[in-house]
């Protein structure tokens, strides 16, 4: 399914094997043309090299290999175009919808997915949790605020979460984010 490497190798392999079928035929084609050649001459019959064997393209550890290799290449450039979106409008939100789409194979070690995204609809954060731990979401938070520091951006005039925004207890889903001069929003 999709761009696997067992598909890339398949799909080579296809067009491998339809080119060495193409080539074949046009050589023996070609050599039986010119034994008739030969034949209507008088000329003593010649004989002519085997067909090549077909020989199989790359294996699909090597599509895989070769793909991390290319990535791990542009790895910084990656990294950085991951990290370098920002915004003045955050969105704090956790799902367990999410989750229970990425599980798969290993379902049950996760079962929240906390999501920070700016006023353009653009990722900046994604944490997937055992639980919705605030120790978790605050140690994110401090991450993400350490990031438009360190970037020298400006911090965030708003920060929107769905609830646990602005507690008067100590636990809110907010700790963390430096809310010196943020607006903080609860819907």
């Amino acid at each position: 399914m999709g761009n696997s490497p067992t598909a890339v190798f398949n799909d080579v392999w296809e067009l491998h094997s339809e080119e060495w079928m193409r080539r074949t035929i046009m050589y023996l084609d070609d050599c039986k043309r010119h034994k008739k050649t030969q034949s209507d001459m008088n000329l003593p019959a010649r004989s002519y090299e085997n067909v090549p064997t077909l020989k199989s393209p790359p294996t699909q550890k090597w599509f895989l290999a070769t793909y991390v290799r290319d990535v791990w290449s542009r790895l910084p450039i990656l990294k950085s175009s991951a990290t370098s979106i920002y915004g003045s409008i955050l969105k704090i939100d956790s799902t367990k919808k999410i989750t229970k789409k990425l599980q798969g194979k290993c379902a049950n070690s996760a079962s929240w997915c906390t999501n920070v995204g700016n006023e353009r609809g653009e990722i900046l954060l994604s944490l997937l949790t055992t639980s919705e731990s605030l120790s978790n979401l605050g140690k994110m938070a401090e991450g993400l605020m350490d990031r438009f520091l360190k970037a020298g951006q400006p911090h965030p005039l708003v920060l929107y979460t769905d609830r646990d925004c602005c507690k008067r207890t100590k636990i809110r889903k907010t700790k963390g984010f430096s809310t010196d001069g943020i607006n903080c929003l609860s819907g």
